[in-house]
């Protein structure tokens, strides 16, 4: 947008920088005339700064009332000196003298130095950093300065979640864990690596509600949000799923295994005795079974055993694999008699084909299942929103399936990376989960297919007496 002044356009600018004010002001003193300004002065120092008239002339009676504040006696000045003695004074003034009043150009005042305020924040308990509006009562400031905090990077939003209590017997375990999983028969000039894992399937338990108790939508202007209710939360039907993952990898004949063994509702079909508004009388009822010593080893024999069989590569060709499930109550008759299975096995026929392990006590980031991969399973599944059990079942089955498998195998690389952490921090499970850019060194064609093991492995190992 421009203004015409005179036979020239001076484009509009919101405000003028120290510098220019200073230039501005002093032109403006150099030609003064017998006390005055001759006519057009302002134009002819505001067109060179694209600025309107009225902007000078603001500026001009500002600064000369400020200029003839700071002089004892104004009036005494000769008029044959007068503009020079003013343009004198003027130029001795700071660059503060000619800075603009407006927020914009001279910046609020600040009140907090906002790398103290960072060190104070440190020594906050966790309690007191939940939210904005808390932390900002702690520290006896307003919210505008915590959410300065935010921008400028000095704080960061992160979630926490608790993890299991560790004791003595949990820490050495979780550490003979990870060094029992170092490939120490063919170690490298840059050092030890995991074994491939190619051999080993883990299994767990995961429950699936038929709808999410909570969930974000994103909605179009004027969309009414979705309306769902229910009875109770704790009347949301649910269903209980074992499921078997091993790793994904290439097979020698070209062939690629998915590593997907199945996963299985845990319960049976029967029928309503009694009609109702919702369930008429006859309809399919899916009862849930409680899982305990027996039921697990019937589940085992029936449906993990056998996909183990029919699925894996390694049954193919005649190598071993190793069933590794958690130390659930259901599962320590099993983790505590390891020969009913290895009995069972021996009267399948089967020998020493399939093992079965249990990992470290209160170790969830040990399998993959907990580790990542039932979120990924039940977050695909949310995005179906099944309307009663029957479709639940079928589209908890479609996520299993349609499961990325290169995902799959980037989190069993994680698997790896956490048994590093675990061995850098001796057993402990108070580190970071590490982040290693697994899909993009996977599109770069550099995705390895195991990690190396930390330099710390080592002298553990020379310790143990395990190499």
């Amino acid at each position: 947008m421009a203004a015409l002044q005179g036979d020239a356009a001076v484009v509009r600018r919101v405000n003028l920088t120290t510098e220019e004010r200073k230039e501005c002001f002093v032109t403006l003193l150099s030609m003064l005339k017998d006390k005055q300004l001759p006519r057009g002065s302002f134009d002819v120092v505001g067109v060179p700064l694209s600025v309107q008239r009225k902007t000078v002339s603001r500026l001009w009676n500002t600064l000369f009332k400020k200029l003839l504040s700071t002089i004892t006696d104004p009036d005494g000045i000769p008029e044959h000196s007068y503009g020079t003695v003013l343009l004198h004074c003027a130029c001795m003034q700071p660059d503060a003298f000619f800075q603009s009043g407006r927020k914009g150009n001279c910046g609020r005042r600040v009140v907090y130095d906002l790398e103290a305020v960072t060190e104070q924040v440190m020594e906050f308990p966790g309690e007191q950093k939940g939210s904005v509006r808390a932390m900002a009562g702690g520290l006896g400031c307003s919210s505008f300065i915590v959410q300065k905090l935010k921008k400028e990077g000095l704080l960061r939003k992160h979630n926490s979640k608790v993890k299991p209590t560790l004791k003595e017997h949990h820490i050495d375990s979780r550490l003979m864990y990870c060094l029992s999983m170092i490939d120490k028969i063919s170690p490298t000039r840059s050092g030890m690596y995991f074994q491939d894992m190619y051999d080993t399937v883990h299994i767990d338990e995961k429950w699936f509600n038929l709808m999410a108790l909570k969930r974000g939508y994103l909605l179009a202007e004027g969309e009414a949000l979705p309306y769902r209710t229910t009875r109770h939360k704790s009347h949301v039907e649910k269903v209980q799923f074992l499921c078997a993952v091993g790793r994904p990898h290439v097979l020698p004949n070209g062939e690629y295994f998915d590593g997907k063994i199945g996963c299985w509702p845990i319960g049976h079909w029967e029928a309503y005795t009694r009609g109702g508004t919702v369930n008429a009388k006859g309809s399919p009822k899916w009862v849930d079974d409680s899982i305990d010593g027996k039921k697990y080893y019937e589940l085992l024999m029936d449906f993990v055993v056998p996909a183990i069989l029919e699925k894996h590569p390694n049954c193919a060709a005649g190598k071993s694999v190793t069933i590794q499930q958690d130390g659930a109550p259901s599962h320590g008759v099993l983790a505590r008699n390891p020969a009913v299975f290895e009995r069972a096995m021996v009267a399948l026929g089967l020998g020493e084909l399939i093992k079965l392990i249990t990992q470290p006590a209160q170790s969830p980031d040990t399998n993959v299942c907990d580790l990542g991969f039932f979120a990924a399973w039940q977050a695909d599944y949310y995005r179906k929103s099944p309307r009663n059990v029957v479709e639940m079942i079928a589209m908890v089955k479609e996520s299993y399936d349609s499961y990325d498998s290169h995902k799959l195998n980037r989190i069993w690389l994680s698997h790896q990376a956490c048994m590093n952490e675990i061995i850098d921090s001796g057993g402990s499970n108070d580190y970071k989960l590490p982040h290693l850019n697994k899909d993009r060194l996977e599109r770069e064609g550099e995705l390895p297919e195991v990690l190396q093991v930390t330099a710390d492995a080592l002298p553990l190992l020379q310790t143990l007496e395990m190499i």
